[in-house]
């Protein structure tokens, strides 16, 4: 009898444990993941948009923004208004409020992985890039922590190679017309695709990290290995900084964190000069 009830629970464990297996392999591939056609998606985010502009009718050199995994700080406005200052159209691409989704969601990763939200920062590029005061020929992608994994993610997934999770049609590659990539202390742990070996591009990348953010180590590991990807990412790292060193007080409440206003200055020039550099302007203002 106890050797019939070890058999009958060694193959409920067995079952249990395949159906775990199935349901984090769906969870990876997307398969519970609602899929939109891409210009059903832009048209999903395009009304959360946040466009600033500089005086004039342009075409202006612009900033794609995708924010953390905490929505649209303050200091993400913060970072918009000093790029717009410089004479640049930037645009916030709102991932979360469309969606309904909380930080607490996002940020313990519960929902919307890295692997999803890709698809908006390829449908959104792309939908940014058409508009009239947008020079579609000079853009740069700029992602924190969440939002680098976003773009670290289309751009290991080369679609329509692969596609992100929320897209069921083939799209297009990330416009020609992007110039360069600014990656703020990206999430680089599993299951960012960027550890399978795949993050490789010709696009210049800059990536600042922070020493004391646990997730600096994992980024060095791929953004140093020579080839396209080693040939083509700056690194940099903020020995006295932490995770999310340039937002606000307020952005950073509950969190344990604090931001460092040294780190942040610097960051600043080195976007503005990076950024000078690959969309070949003749001054940073």
């Amino acid at each position: 009898m106890m050797e019939r009830r070890l058999r009958v629970t060694a193959v409920f464990l067995f079952a249990l444990l395949v159906v775990v297996a199935v349901v984090a392999l769906g969870y990876v591939r997307g398969w519970y993941i609602k899929k939109y056609e891409p210009q059903e998606l832009a048209s999903f985010l395009a009304p959360f948009f946040q466009v600033n502009r500089p005086k004039g009718n342009g075409p202006f050199p612009t900033v794609v923004a995708f924010h953390g995994c905490g929505g649209v700080d303050l200091g993400t406005l913060d970072w918009m208004s000093y790029l717009n200052s410089h004479g640049y159209v930037t645009v916030i691409v709102d991932s979360s409020k469309p969606r309904g989704l909380s930080r607490d969601q996002v940020c313990s990763g519960r929902r919307f992985w890295g692997s999803e939200r890709a698809g908006d920062v390829l449908v959104a590029s792309i939908e940014i890039s058409k508009l009239p005061f947008v020079d579609e020929n000079r853009l740069v992608l700029i992602g924190w922590s969440h939002g680098a994994w976003a773009i670290m993610d289309l751009l290991a997934m080369n679609p329509p190679i692969e596609l992100p999770t929320n897209l069921h049609d083939s799209v297009a590659h990330v416009p020609i017309g992007v110039k360069g990539i600014v990656l703020l202390y990206p999430f680089c742990g599993f299951p960012a695709k960027a550890r399978e070996g795949q993050f490789e591009t010709d696009i210049p990348v800059l990536m600042l990290l922070a020493e004391k953010d646990p997730m600096a180590t994992e980024c060095l590991k791929f953004a140093s290995i020579p080839g396209k990807r080693g040939d083509s990412v700056i690194t940099h790292i903020y020995p006295e900084a932490n995770h999310a060193f340039d937002m606000r007080e307020e952005d950073l409440a509950g969190t344990g964190v604090r931001p460092h206003r040294k780190s942040m200055v610097d960051a600043r020039r080195r976007v503005v000069k990076f950024l000078a550099n690959v969309l070949e302007l003749q001054k940073t203002n």
